[in-house]
């Protein structure tokens, strides 16, 4: 019988190796020592079932991106961390600690988390440790920037690669096939002087969706046209992240009794009071979903029934309608939109429709730009790299200021003085003092050494003590089933030695009483989306001179090792957010009627004032007047607004927003057919260091005109664009509170800030439309 053993195997042969010399002996029993432990240890290696990252291999640069992963052959019953090893945005090695689970009696795992990566290029390692930290299974995933527009190949069981993509591509996620989809995500590619670019991610199966907030926290749009079987998790992670500005796209016909079933279906019922019986009803009109594209093919049904889901509720915006049942609606949920189409696109006969891909653009973003507003669009990019409000805001919150740093500028203005002086000082040294010119192999290197030890001294960092900046967006979300509320606080920390340390963005007191104990908080590094130095554009970084620091996801979430430099700054960012605050932080009655002015009232229960509020809804903006006192232009906790609590200035918002105002002309001449006062607005300026006023443009960046007025890109916070839900007649609060949410903290001490506390504050506020009857129609802001 053939030995099975390793020791077997060895036994003979040795036996064999007795009639060799002994020196030949021994070299081949170590050699067949080690074969035999490498086969030991092949076979003790775990076996991989499934891994799969990002959304089938891609995803975007910087953003948190779904990680799945089953292996088998592990000892069972262990407990286990996952930690992933990838770049962060300055190209150093960032250890994460993502995940801690435990093997089940069969020796498999399965792993679902989250992990971002801070550059195009690059390496991604994964480690699966034991509680001793012995590595048990390793595996690399190397990432390169991904081509908008090439075909996706279908994704391996064990990932090998990462595609990443630039902020620019607006990336969208459907569930199984969607008609028209890719289509129209061929044309946006090939339009190059168009809009954003699509970025399609497809899943197969919704048994495939994140079920985590965090994992969906970087697509824009969700589409689901076949699939509705998500889970409770999945449910309540869609439900967080519509609430925080996620779109969702719902094509449902037919199948809306399967729709009910799910627990997604039951979030929606009660949004668009979806019958639970008699769900669905048959047409031969789809002339309205023909009307809502300009130009478009005709849609016919050659006499067939086409079934529809009944979405009868008034209070959403009905965009399109055929007789009196909408097919088309929009609802206002947080800081997101819902559209549902009541018809299924990939039936007849929607899917054979010739104008199905310019349907669905309409659908999802809205009429195309105008030529002339193209011709006018264009980036602003400052001396230091300063192209998109994301960087604006980083600027502002920057510890080591812009003004007090040596620039590109000011290095290459020193190198041509250098040059200009170097050559006729020497001369004059010399020449005309020395009187020997054999000396200028001495004297030229000597003022070269000095003047670079004069700049080292001029540009080294002045001796302070460690100092930090932060500022905090809160958002305050509302839906029939309670309330979410979000913390992010972007944070930068410069000290006054190299060091290595551990640092953290601690919750403050106030924020503490406002969560439950379940709340969730992460910390991770945060990126420029840029190609200039320790931005995430920047190709390379991986080399000589990498640092390494170490974070962790699980709670409480902070870095055990950061490498800090004198005089640098490190930039930091902490998300914190919960589906069950303490207590309720906003109640609202507001009402809007035909005259489109809000009526009723709100109050908030947040543990500050709000001061310098302003209210937007529809296309107005509601601002104390330029009368106000100061109290009225601070709203207080449990105190009611209404419109009509005096001083309250009512203008359009694109107006509000650019600062336009009247200016009277002294020196105009009478004349009745002539104004005597001149409008003026404000353009944006790209040095505002207010993060109020940046954090307000980004809220309403298509309202204020967009890259047109801004001249700056709004890719990465788009997100936070929130100007399709306040068209859509709901209520935005937007004000500053003066109040710090999160403190800096080095190695567990806390770090002063150098600028006062704030902290931003967003409410989105349910609105009410009443006045609305059946068979009525309003104009859709987002339709041609």
């Amino acid at each position: 019988m053939a030995p099975s053993q390793p020791s077997d195997c060895l036994k003979v042969q040795f036996q064999r190796l007795r009639s060799l010399p002994s020196g030949i002996a021994c070299c081949l029993a170590l050699i067949l020592t080690l074969a035999s432990t490498t086969a030991s240890a092949c076979a003790a290696q775990p076996a991989v079932d499934q891994l799969q990252v990002g959304f089938g291999g891609h995803g975007r640069v910087g953003a948190w991106l779904p990680l799945h992963l089953q292996l088998q052959g592990l000892t069972p019953l262990t407990p286990m961390q996952l930690t992933v090893l990838a770049p962060d945005a300055r190209g150093d090695v960032c250890e994460s600690v993502v995940a801690a689970v435990q093997s089940d009696a069969a020796g498999g795992v399965i792993v679902n988390a989250v992990f971002n990566t801070g550059r195009l290029d690059g390496r991604v390692q994964l480690q699966l440790t034991d509680g001793g930290g012995a590595v048990l299974w390793n595996h690399s995933i190397e990432c390169r920037e991904g081509a908008i527009g090439a075909p996706h190949e279908s994704p391996p069981a064990v990932a090998r690669q990462l595609l990443l993509y630039r902020h620019q591509a607006v990336p969208v996620l459907a569930i199984g096939p969607v008609a028209g989809l890719q289509e129209l995500a061929n044309e946006r590619v090939a339009d190059s002087g168009g809009r954003n670019p699509l970025l399609l991610l497809q899943s197969e199966q919704s048994a495939l969706l994140p079920a985590t907030t965090r994992g969906l926290d970087s697509l824009e749009l969700l589409v689901l046209a076949s699939d509705f079987a998500l889970t409770e998790q999945q449910t309540a992670a869609v439900r967080s992240w519509v609430l925080s500005g996620g779109h969702l796209v719902i094509s449902c016909g037919e199948r809306g009794p399967a729709l009910l079933q799910s627990p997604l279906g039951q979030w929606l019922q009660p949004i668009f009071e979806i019958p639970s019986e008699n769900t669905v009803y048959e047409t031969l009109d789809l002339t309205a979903v023909q009307n809502f594209v300009l130009g478009a093919t005709a849609l016919q049904t050659n006499r067939n029934p086409v079934r529809c889901l009944r979405i009868p509720s008034r209070q959403p915006r009905v965009v399109a309608q055929a007789l009196n049942e909408p097919v088309i609606s929009r609802a206002v949920v947080g800081a997101g939109v819902v559209t549902m189409l009541a018809v299924d696109v990939n039936a007849r006969p929607l899917d054979k429709w010739l104008s199905l891909s310019q349907f669905l653009e309409t659908l999802l973003f809205g009429p195309d730009a105008g030529t002339a507003e193209r011709s006018q669009r264009g980036t602003r990019i400052s001396s230091i790299g300063v192209s998109d409000l994301s960087t604006q805001l980083a600027a502002a919150v920057d510890a080591v200021p812009a003004e007090q740093r040596w620039s590109t500028w000011d290095a290459m203005l020193m190198m041509v003085i250098l040059l200009a002086l170097i050559g006729p000082l020497d001369w004059f040294l010399v020449v005309r003092t020395l009187r020997s010119p054999r000396l200028t192999w001495a004297t030229f290197p000597l003022i070269i050494g000095s003047t670079c030890l004069l700049v080292a001294v001029a540009a080294a960092p002045a001796t302070v003590p460690d100092v930090s900046r932060a500022v905090s967006l809160l958002d305050v979300t509302v839906d029939h089933q309670g309330q979410d509320l979000r913390v992010r606080t972007w944070a930068s920390l410069s000290t006054q030695d190299s060091q290595y340390a551990s640092v953290n963005l601690a919750s403050s007191e106030t924020l503490q009483n406002m969560l439950p104990a379940t709340a969730e908080s992460v910390v991770s590094w945060s990126g420029r989306a840029e190609d200039i130095y320790g931005g995430m554009y920047r190709p390379g970084g991986a080399g000589l001179g990498q640092m390494v620091s170490r974070r962790s996801d699980l709670q409480p979430s902070g870095f055990s090792a950061v490498p800090l430099l004198a005089g640098g700054s490190t930039s930091l960012i902490a998300d914190v957010r919960t589906s069950a605050p303490a207590a309720a932080l906003v109640e609202s009655r507001l009402t809007l009627p035909s005259s489109d002015l809000l009526e009723g009232e709100f109050q908030h229960a947040l543990p500050f004032a709000v001061r310098d509020w302003v209210v937007f809804c529809g296309n107005r903006a509601y601002a104390p007047a330029d009368r106000a006192s100061d109290e009225e232009r601070i709203l207080q906790p449990q105190s009611a607004w209404t419109r009509h609590r005096g001083n309250v200035r009512i203008s359009e918002v694109r107006d509000f927003l650019r600062g336009v105002r009247l200016v009277r002309n002294p020196d105009a001449k009478r004349d009745i057919n002539k104004s005597q006062s001149t409008q003026v607005s404000r353009p944006w300026d790209i040095s505002i260091r207010n993060p109020l006023d940046i954090l307000l443009m980004t809220s309403l960046y298509q309202s204020a005109g967009g890259q047109v007025f801004v001249k700056l890109d709004n890719h990465t916070l788009r997100r936070d664009e929130v100007s399709d839900m306040v068209d859509l007649n709901g209520a935005l609060l937007v004000g500053w509170a003066e109040t710090e949410l999160c403190t800096v903290k080095l190695n567990d001490a806390t770090v002063k800030s150098d600028l006062p506390p704030k902290t931003i504050v967003r409410v989105f506020l349910p609105v009410r439309r009443v006045g609305v009857t059946a068979g009525s129609m309003e104009a859709d802001p987002k339709a041609q």
